[in-house]
């Protein structure tokens, strides 16, 4: 920050414009540009937290000014300053409690339920998820998974968007390692596509996707237990589907329908693999299964894989 500037003194400044004068009224709409101009300069001097108190006065202005998208827009320049100052801290070895980023999701929470009250759930819902991506590109999966919920809340105009931030959550338990969650959720997102009818075109893809995460999940918890009893009557239908070679690839019906033939033949030989406890074929199948899978995908095979050589007392 530049020494030869004061930039407390013009805070206070222009906060004073706001106080009321005997017969005359403060100009808020000259005050909230004043505050934006202070918060680019703090931006330009890298004090974004400074920056970040700028917006949120910004934002009380916008509020007194009963302008809603203005104290949205606010809010969410003020989350995003207040997470590059923690990003800042991160960089520099800051020994801090991560206040920057609990201000940040404070900010982006009042955001998010001021575009909420303002019958716009479409906004509130993507506001919600850019919070989740920030917790989980800092590994804070559990606050990641609670704005993907949110998220997926906010979003039932859409079946699609809530069933990919419905996924994003599962990828956040998964990265918990919370795999019957994981199970849970993505046999909602199932159920979400199927209420559609035939699967087209992006949820076709989704319903793949989920289709093969759930047998994966299923055959984890399958190797657990070593038995179907213990698995719920939908998770077992799921294990017998894969099992039945009687049932050739174009009979399939959706969900299983829109995974790609090599990859269900792959699956089911994986299915039939673990039910057999034939280890060879096990690690054959893995082999072969790899370049078919996501990074996700891969996580839960590997996992798999895992817990059937080397299975936990």
């Amino acid at each position: 920050m530049e020494r030869d500037v004061d930039y407390l003194a013009k805070y206070r400044n222009i906060s004073n414009k706001l106080k009321k004068r005997f017969l005359r009224k403060p100009n808020i709409s000259e005050v909230v540009d004043e505050f934006a101009s202070l918060s680019k300069e703090f931006e330009k001097q890298e004090c974004f937290h400074y920056a970040g108190y700028c917006c949120l006065a910004m934002a009380r202005c916008q509020q007194t000014l009963l302008n809603q998208q203005g104290e949205i827009q606010s809010l969410v320049s003020a989350s995003r300053m207040f997470l590059a100052a923690h990003r800042s801290d991160g960089c520099l070895l800051s020994c801090g409690l991560n206040e920057h980023l609990l201000a940040s999701a404070n900010c982006m929470s009042h955001a998010v339920r001021t575009a909420a009250n303002a019958k716009q759930p479409a906004l509130a819902a993507s506001l919600a998820t850019q919070m989740g991506e920030a917790f989980a590109s800092q590994g804070d999966y559990p606050q990641a998974q609670t704005w993907y919920g949110q998220s997926a809340e906010l979003s039932f105009q859409s079946p699609l968007d809530c069933a990919e931030c419905l996924r994003r959550v599962a990828d956040c338990q998964i990265a918990q390692k919370h795999y019957e969650e994981a199970l849970t959720t993505f046999t909602e997102i199932s159920v979400l596509a199927q209420e559609r009818g035939q699967p087209m075109g992006a949820f076709a893809s989704l319903m793949a996707r989920t289709e093969v995460c759930r047998l994966l999940l299923v055959l984890l918890t399958y190797s657990a237990t070593g038995t179907t009893q213990r698995l719920r009557p939908e998770y077992a239908a799921i294990l017998e589907r894969y099992r039945n070679w009687d049932s050739p690839p174009m009979s399939r019906q959706p969900p299983a329908s829109c995974v790609p033939r090599q990859l269900y033949v792959l699956l089911q030989s994986l299915a039939m693999a673990v039910t057999d406890n034939d280890r060879v074929a096990l690690r054959e199948t893995r082999g072969m299964l790899i370049g078919h899978l996501d990074n996700l995908q891969t996580v839960i095979l590997e996992q798999l894989v895992e817990d059937y050589f080397h299975p936990t007392l």
